[in-house]
């Protein structure tokens, strides 16, 4: 493929959402989630918890729980749509749950997804393992996330025929020169 056939990438910004992003980012997430169940082949995409999540539960996580809500936009100026999400939970045994990765139809395959990623990690600089969920059949998120550093480490049943895998990443413990 020529670079002038090569799908363009637009430039992206990857910010903390404010609690006033919170409907936007939750709007991308319901989209690429609904993408995930006609994907699936469910009938029923509210099974599916991040379909049944509703913007007080989200409003909950970050307020109440500390979870960090990331978006991406794009546009003039990069203040336009909310395009992507992720966001991450700091568990009580000090690792970090992603979850809820979502890109925009239109937005897919332009390397938002691997950006989104790349910044909630960064948002945990201390953290030394990360961990998320999903669909044993979903081949290209698990190829983002292995490309990343993620490794399986469980596959369990989620509902009758649907099965969801458990991805970890570690990092390397850092250590102190000045000792």
């Amino acid at each position: 493929m020529d670079r002038e056939d090569a799908p363009s990438r637009p430039p992206v910004r990857i910010e903390r959402a404010g609690l006033a992003d919170l409907p936007e980012a939750l709007r991308v997430q319901h989209c690429a989630f609904a993408r995930v169940a006609r994907w699936l082949g469910m009938e029923d995409a509210s099974q599916l918890p991040p379909m049944a999540e509703t913007l007080e539960d989200v409003e909950r996580l970050v307020e109440d729980q500390g979870a960090i809500v990331l978006i991406a936009r794009t546009g003039e100026g990069m203040a336009g749509p909310v395009v992507g999400t992720v966001r991450g939970l700091l568990g009580e045994d000090g690792s970090v749950e992603i979850g809820r990765l979502g890109v925009a139809d239109s937005w897919e395959g332009r390397g938002i997804g691997r950006a989104l990623m790349i910044a909630i990690e960064e948002a945990y600089p201390d953290v030394e393992r990360f961990v998320l969920f999903t669909g044993r059949d979903a081949t290209g998120p698990i190829r983002l996330y292995e490309s990343l550093g993620y490794g399986i480490v469980s596959d369990q049943e989620f509902s009758p025929g649907v099965f969801v895998v458990s991805l970890e990443k570690c990092r390397k413990r850092r250590v102190d020169s000045s000792a």
